[in-house]
């Protein structure tokens, strides 16, 4: 499962919630919740790429603090890291 959450520069949030075992996606834009399912091998494909991405440019990280670097042009900043933490399962609800 994966959840991704971001606010753009005008700050709106968007959050994306993509479950494997299920192949259901959800995604919460202006104050709603929108089963995107239908779409789902698109989203955990496009997902899962910038996942890997992150954690391929984590590989560097030194442990401690954030961690920014660039790609494209664009600079991304990864903060509040904590390793193999507990979630509870409404984190990967859409409700």
């Amino acid at each position: 499962m994966m959840r991704i959450e971001f606010t753009d520069t005008d700050g709106n949030q968007t959050i994306y919630i993509i479950n494997g075992q299920l192949q259901k996606a959800w995604i919460f834009a202006d104050n709603e919740w929108t089963d995107a399912s239908e779409v789902y091998t698109m989203q955990y494909n496009t997902w899962n790429t910038l996942w890997q991405g992150y954690v391929g440019a984590l590989a560097a990280w030194s442990g401690a603090g954030d961690y920014t670097y660039s790609v494209g042009g664009d600079s991304v900043r990864i903060y509040g890291i904590s390793v193999n933490p507990t979630l509870a399962d409404s984190l990967f609800s859409h409700s």
